[in-house]
């Protein structure tokens, strides 16, 4: 159908994996034959994609439990699943903030924390370097869209906006900060092949995340590094060969404006 799709039967779907992961790991088999970061990367991915706004969470939960409970599971994605990971589990999040007006749940709110935490740790180290221009976004946006190691007083009632609450905030803050300075770092020497889309969500995504954090964490991140992509957005922006919708030139102006950056 063209309209959103059944919750209920994307629950019942979600119920099917996670009793046949349960079967499987009874029935002895090796873990490795069940865990293909591809099909459960893949499976999140549709759930978000087809906007359901509820039967996610126990998905969520179990797919934290296996990335805690298998270091190697966490080492087998690849950039895309990866990047694919962590956008669908924004989307989920936040579509559910914005059409149904809920607070996210404590435990799908854990459940996210505990899958974001592993991935981003991997891209931090390594994998930003494998990422295409698309994963680099979609990864900076997903941490940005649920305000991943933003601090959690801020008033969040007058908007949509989400931030994770966690026990683990200043750890979060680290982390955030350092997968953000690999994704500048790449980006800068990817910008050329950036798409519209692309530049405004990175402008947007860095001023989401970095205007509340402390004046400090600018020499941990390097501020000059992100002061260079957007300067390289601002000049991207200026090429006619780069088709640029209104709200896409309206995120990433305001990105600039809100980081005081005023020399694209």
């Amino acid at each position: 159908t063209a309209g959103r799709a059944s919750d209920e039967a994307f629950r019942i779907v979600s119920q099917c994996m996670i009793q046949q992961a349960h079967q499987h790991f009874n029935n002895g088999s090796d873990s490795r034959d069940l865990l293909k970061p591809q099909h459960w990367s893949n499976t999140v991915w549709s759930f978000a994609t087809a906007r359901v706004y509820d039967g996610h969470e126990e998905l969520l939960v179990y797919l934290a439990s296996l990335l805690h409970q298998y270091p190697w599971f966490v080492e087998s994605f690849n950039s895309q699943e990866v990047a694919n990971t962590v956008w669908a589990v924004a989307t989920l999040l936040s579509n559910k903030r914005v059409n149904l007006g809920e607070v996210v749940p404590k435990r799908e709110r854990n459940a996210a924390l505990s899958i974001l935490r592993p991935l981003l740790l991997s891209v931090a180290q390594c994998q930003a370097e494998k990422f295409n221009p698309q994963a680099l976004s979609n990864t900076l946006w997903a941490m940005a869209t649920l305000g991943f190691g933003l601090p959690s007083d801020q008033d969040q009632s007058g908007n949509a906006y989400l931030i994770l609450e966690s026990d683990r905030q200043v750890e979060d803050s680290m982390l955030m900060l350092e997968t953000v300075d690999v994704i500048v770092q790449s980006s800068i020497r990817m910008l050329p092949r950036f798409q519209s889309q692309e530049l405004s969500n990175v402008a947007w995504a860095l001023a989401r995340l970095l205007r509340l954090t402390s004046n400090e964490a600018d020499a941990e991140l390097g501020v000059n590094d992100v002061h260079k992509l957007l300067r390289g957005i601002g000049k991207r922006m200026m090429d006619p060969r780069l088709s640029m919708k209104s709200q896409q030139v309206s995120n990433t102006l305001w990105g600039m404006a809100t980081l005081e950056f005023f020399d694209a």
